[in-house]
């Protein structure tokens, strides 16, 4: 899978730097979202477009673009958490009575696939970071996931996927 970054003449030098994070890091990202959650990204290419967005975003629809903020201190992390909403968006995961919203189910596997990137203590930056987010979805959902222990999320995750239609989790 590959992230094309585009940006307009304003931003270049922001979309390079995410370009050349993706480029660096792409392989060990995608390696680390696979062993973490055993699944692949479907999509062979993600548009993502870097700008003066009030958020990024992950996009509502396959083939949508992702977009990136271009002011964002932490690109790298930032890229990780849009990639946990695309996989959200590509599965369709079914979690109703196991946890509450889809940052609690982005959370139960990021923190292990930033951690198996490039360790602990980028993880719990990513963390910390997420966590001075305005509203208490973010915050709240990291307290809550991670108060489990990492076999405990994998323990949650596997309910997920069972509770998932099967041919959904079917890697292309």
């Amino acid at each position: 899978m590959q992230l094309v970054f585009s940006s307009n003449k304003e931003f270049v030098l922001n979309k390079l730097e995410y370009e050349a994070l993706w480029q660096v890091h792409c392989e060990k990202i995608q390696f680390s979202f696979k062993m973490i959650t055993g699944l692949s990204f479907k999509e062979d290419t993600i548009d993502s477009i870097v700008g003066n967005y009030e958020s990024n975003f992950a996009g509502n629809a396959l083939n949508e673009p992702m977009l990136f903020r271009f002011s964002v201190r932490h690109k790298l992390g930032t890229i990780f958490h849009e990639l946990a909403h695309r996989l959200l968006l590509e599965y369709q995961f079914q979690y109703g009575g196991i946890l509450e919203n889809n940052h609690e189910l982005i959370d139960l596997f990021l923190y292990d696939v930033i951690q198996e990137s490039f360790g602990e203590s980028a993880a719990r930056e990513r963390v910390n970071y997420e966590c001075t987010f305005p509203g208490l979805e973010i915050p709240d959902a990291w307290n809550k996931i991670l108060e489990h222990s990492r076999s405990k999320r994998q323990e949650l995750w596997k309910a997920v996927l069972k509770n998932t239609p099967i041919s959904q989790c079917i890697n292309n």
